[in-house]
């Protein structure tokens, strides 16, 4: 399953198995960005603040994948228009929009058609396993099965009543 999975990785990622993400939002994004670079497999290729710089920056060296910070400090309209123009220029499907309040953010979200919304909070396990997988959607790649919980799952061995 290892050498799959590897197989896999090697042909949706940009070069070197390094998968290049651009970065939007205002404020909080050092902590983000020095997780994902720890961890080898993922490379902050640059930073926007709103809608003008994205669409420059996404259209002069296209990203793996585009995640999008929302605070609560900038104007909900700055969020839409970035989210738009992402899917304007068909960059929607590399999307995750990651939100203290996905709430607040799920109209836009739909409306641009982004790949994922997710909870601020989400622990980079799952965070880095959603990275990847928008990548290999958005590469038409197909992705191995995954289970993000860390409930345990019936196995073959678990007897139902009724014995």
């Amino acid at each position: 399953m290892d050498a799959l999975i590897s197989e896999f990785e090697g042909n949706i990622f940009s070069s070197n198995g390094v998968t290049h993400i651009l970065l939007v939002g205002n404020y909080q994004t050092g902590g983000l960005k020095k997780s994902l670079e720890l961890e080898g497999e993922f490379l902050i290729i640059s930073e926007a603040c709103n809608d003008t710089e994205t669409l420059a920056l996404a259209s002069m060296d296209p990203p793996d994948v585009i995640i999008v910070l929302t605070d609560n400090i900038t104007p909900l309209e700055v969020f839409n228009n970035t989210l738009m123009t992402l899917s304007n220029i068909e960059m929607n499907t590399k999307t995750i929009v990651v939100s203290e309040n996905p709430f607040k953010y799920l109209n836009s979200a739909i409306k641009a058609k982004v790949a994922a919304l997710l909870y601020r909070k989400i622990d980079n396990r799952n965070l880095m396993s959603i990275i990847q997988e928008v990548c290999a959607w958005s590469h038409g790649q197909p992705i191995p099965a995954k289970i993000l919980s860390r409930e345990k799952q019936p196995g073959p061995e678990t007897k139902s009543g009724g014995e």
